[in-house]
């Protein structure tokens, strides 16, 4: 059932005022989060203007909230169903500082103009720590985002009451959800952390990832509504109610410029109806219905995205794209992905594909999604998912470091800058150990050659699923991997196979043609790791390695190692003709004779800022750049970032 305001929106303006809410006293009958039953609405005027905002229910009374353009007293009309029933008034005194998120070409921005980068963690549900304490811890570490979802178990699902003793007749809300969702907006608003609110999750809908299908009370066997998941996406019951939770949404919460956008799914290529056949064009139907519901309802036009790794018509209905990621390699993953020219993109998760390591291991990770994402031209930096690890892996010590970095970087000053070839020469050879750079996904590069296809750690391009050649799933790696390298000095590469599917697999390693190791894993009783490695001797010269698997079904790499082959540093940059931001990871300390160079950079006097990613330690001297080449330069940490400003 579409509704449409009749006063929809003021114009995006730099200032706004708010908000102020107003209680009405009039007697509420019939099912109140019904818009079939009670259209509740409220028309705020003032000096002959008129602003409609929705009514919601809440506590046995209709509310409504204003945020607006204009400062001062309003009339507050109350109808129900097209009638007036009640009048008050309300004032707006108070700015609201910078305004909505908005999106500007590949980039976001306050209405103010300021540029809004988004630098935090998921905090989907409070994992042992409440929302007020651990949104105030990330406030104090510099964090501006997160990522929080309407799931049952959390208490925070409108049609699901969290345990499952409470029963709510279907049509109705459960009220605590929703007194929860204030709680939660009302702290991100103390705090300054934006947030992407996620409506709906994959398990929802799912009979076999993440599944609550079976506790779903809209599932026929629970006395619902919709005899499968896939059902969700085409039955007109479950479209209004979806429609009723985006209405109360957008008129409980959306005056909160808190709210960054809205999110319709998380990972909704996991439900029933997206892994079917011909199912992701109803999936993206339904995304287009929503959202354009959404802009037709929001009145401060909060963006709209969902997640995570979609058909291209799914993202067409939506402002910016949010892919999700869990690769052996997180820096290779995430500075691999192309940015997109006419929207934002960054990824709203990420973590290791392996178990939880100890705190430097986790805070290596949450470093590479946050440099990964600045130096692949990006939104904003990879956001972590494991929220639940921030204190026992001392997470927020690593995020204060990212913070102060941003800012001392200067880098929201650079933001049309695009990724630049930097080199750095005169170093000694070392071992390389390249990683995958996808999670589940599919590869799309085969041969790669050494040390170059490696520059950053990674093959960006490559599955960490080695699929079988019997599985279902070998589309997805359409040929064998080769990797080609010219080695100094006869030595053994080796190959760790991380994970092996429940179904069974195997890996052959061929050297120049000939086969090294043909190993298989017979079936069990679940996925399990196997941590083996396999060894290839090779001969000084050119030599190339063929890795495959002949198996049933998907075996994990987690790294190539080859010795001597590596360069002493791996470097990323990012920048402008003045300007440039770039990581340097030396596995070999620099000599006399390093240089460092970057492409693009123009000639003249330069600050060079270095920062040591370990301590969060800083140096700042003076340098001259010709031809790209920085001198003098002299490390400052064998993990660092550098920032190149010309003075």
């Amino acid at each position: 059932m579409m509704i449409t305001p009749l006063f929809l929106a003021v114009a995006t303006t730099s200032s706004w005022y708010g908000p102020a809410s107003v209680t009405f006293n009039t007697p509420v009958s019939g099912n109140p989060f019904s818009p079939r039953e009670n259209d509740a609405r409220v028309i705020f005027s003032r000096a002959g203007k008129k602003l409609e905002r929705f009514a919601y229910y809440s506590q046995g009374k209709w509310h409504a909230v204003l945020t607006a353009d204009t400062k001062g007293e309003y009339a507050a009309e109350l109808t129900v169903n097209g009638k007036t029933v009640e009048k008050q008034s309300v004032k707006l005194s108070t700015p609201v500082k910078d305004g909505f998120i908005r999106v500007q070409g590949s980039r976001f921005r306050f209405d103010s103009g300021k540029p809004y980068i988004p630098h935090g963690h998921n905090f989907g549900w409070e994992a042992g720590v409440p929302y007020p304490k651990q949104l105030a811890d990330m406030a104090k570490a510099g964090l501006n985002w997160s990522r929080i979802w309407a799931c049952g178990w959390d208490g925070k699902n409108p049609y699901i009451p969290r345990e499952s003793t409470e029963k709510i007749t279907i049509g109705s809300m459960y009220e605590p959800a929703l007194e929860r969702w204030q709680m939660v907006t009302d702290n991100c608003e103390k705090t300054g952390i934006k947030f992407q609110f996620v409506l709906f999750h994959h398990g929802m809908y799912s009979s076999t990832t993440d599944s609550n299908w079976k506790d779903h009370p809209w599932n026929t066997a629970n006395g619902g509504f919709l005899a499968r998941p896939n059902d969700f996406f085409t039955d007109p019951k479950a479209k209004e109610l979806s429609k009723n939770w985006l209405r109360y949404a957008v008129a409980r919460y959306g005056h909160s410029p808190s709210v960054m956008a809205w999110e319709l799914f998380n990972e909704v290529q996991w439900v029933d109806e997206a892994r079917r056949a011909g199912g992701w064009a109803v999936v993206a139907a339904w995304h287009k219905e929503m959202a354009d519901y959404i802009r037709n309802i929001d009145p401060y036009h909060h963006p709209i995205t969902t997640s995570s790794e979609l058909d291209p018509a799914v993202y067409a209905a939506v402002d910016y794209e949010q892919p999700h990621t869990y690769p052996p390699s997180v820096f290779g993953a995430i500075v691999g992905t192309k940015t997109l020219p006419d929207r934002p993109l960054f990824f709203g998760e990420f973590g290791g594909s392996g178990p939880a390591g100890d705190a430097a291991a986790e805070q290596a990770i949450v470093r590479d999604g946050f440099w990964a994402g600045l130096l692949a031209g990006q939104s904003g930096p990879g956001q972590y998912w494991y929220w639940d690890r921030a204190y026992t892996a001392k997470l927020y010590e690593e995020y204060t470091r990212q913070s102060r970095i941003l800012l001392y970087s200067g880098f929201a000053d650079h933001l049309q800058g695009k990724p630049m070839t930097i080199s750095v020469t005169g170093t000694e050879p070392t071992d390389l150990i390249v990683r995958p750079g996808r999670g589940w996904a599919k590869t799309d590069k085969f041969v790669y050659q050494l040390p170059g296809d490696a520059a950053t750690g990674a093959f960006p391009e490559l599955s960490g699923y080695i699929q079988g050649a019997a599985g279902a799933n070998r589309p997805m790696m359409a040929e064998p991997i080769r990797i080609r390298f010219t080695a100094p000095a006869a030595g053994v590469a080796t190959v760790k196979i991380g994970e092996i599917s429940q179904r069974g697999g195997g890996i052959s390693l061929k050297l120049n043609g000939t086969t090294v190791t043909d190993k298989t894993w017979p079936s069990s009783t679940a996925n399990h790791r196997a941590n083996e490695i396999l060894s290839v001797p090779f001969s000084s010269g050119a030599n190339e390695i063929t890795l495959d698997n002949p198996g049933e079904d998907w075996v994990t790499l987690d790294s190539v190692s080859i010795p001597g082959v590596g360069a002493g540093v791996s470097a990323t940059a990012w920048g402008t003709s003045g300007y440039a931001l770039a990581r340097l990871q030396w596995y070999r300390p620099a000599t006399a004779d390093t240089i460092v160079q970057l492409t693009g950079i123009s000639d003249g006097a330069y600050e060079l800022r270095q920062f040591n990613l370990g301590t969060g330690t800083t140096k700042s001297t003076l340098v001259s750049v010709k031809g790209g080449k920085i001198a003098p330069y002299k490390p400052v940490a064998d993990d660092e970032g550098i920032v190149v400003l010309r003075k």
